[in-house]
């Protein structure tokens, strides 16, 4: 990997990435540190600078002030076997990958293929259900809830699979994002409509969740007239 590198080679490392859990946590921010590999350990800074060999062993979740910028990477005897993951900790916005799936039927992570500029994200979905929880939210006032979506061509060779996925629900031309409290199932509290986008990610306009007394887990998922496109999620705000 390390040859790769010096190569300028955009190479895949999935098994050895580093992924992050967040969660609030009294004054701050709870962060849970993963990856897929069964060999080499996780080090971690929190002070800008990148992890090497030497910075902090992970073995516990991290209790973490909002806005630290957590760099890690994994290690294996000595030698950097990832990219380095960079975030700036704040436990109101959340990627796709750290949202979890509605369901299991075929769940990938896919990079858009149209136009844009910047850095290409990546979506993390079930294709069969393009559908995410964000769990245990406390919605006693209310809340404000912002995403950002992204569109995909639906491609995929499934046969008669592709008559399970659930399409022609849409109140609009190009369907909505539908927000549900407590689950997935009833009718949703909020629908925002989107339009084709010409970006890799668009900003949907603010969507405000109604005072429910307690924490609940919150649904959302895109209505569609049709299979192609598929819209995906990129990221979600949630702020009281």
């Amino acid at each position: 990997f390390a040859g790769y590198r010096g190569l300028g080679h955009n190479h895949a490392d999935s098994l050895f990435a580093v992924d992050v859990r967040l969660a609030p946590s009294g004054d701050g921010v709870r962060a849970t540190l993963a990856h897929q590999a069964d060999v080499g350990e996780i080090r971690y800074t929190t002070n800008g600078r990148e992890p090497t060999a030497k910075s902090s062993l992970y073995s516990t979740p991290l209790q973490l002030a909002t806005g630290t910028e957590l760099r890690a990477a994994t290690f294996f005897e000595g030698a950097q076997v990832s990219r380095a993951l960079q975030r700036k900790l704040d436990a109101t916005r959340r990627s796709s990958r750290e949202l979890d799936l509605c369901s299991d039927g075929v769940s990938l992570l896919l990079e858009p293929n149209g136009a844009g500029t910047g850095e290409r994200p990546i979506f993390a979905l079930d294709i069969m259900n393009p559908c995410w929880i964000w769990r245990d939210v406390d919605l006693t006032r209310g809340a404000r809830l912002a995403a950002g979506a992204g569109q995909l061509p639906f491609n995929f060779e499934i046969g008669a699979e592709a008559q399970k996925i659930r399409v022609g629900d849409a109140r609009t031309a190009e369907g909505e994002l539908e927000v549900r409290i407590g689950g997935c199932d009833g009718a949703p509290v909020a629908t925002q409509a989107v339009t084709p986008m010409h970006a890799f990610v668009t900003p949907l306009p603010q969507i405000t969740l109604p005072a429910t007394p307690g924490r609940h887990d919150i649904c959302l998922r895109f209505a569609r007239p049709r299979l192609d496109p598929m819209w995906a999620l990129d990221w979600v705000e949630i702020r009281p």
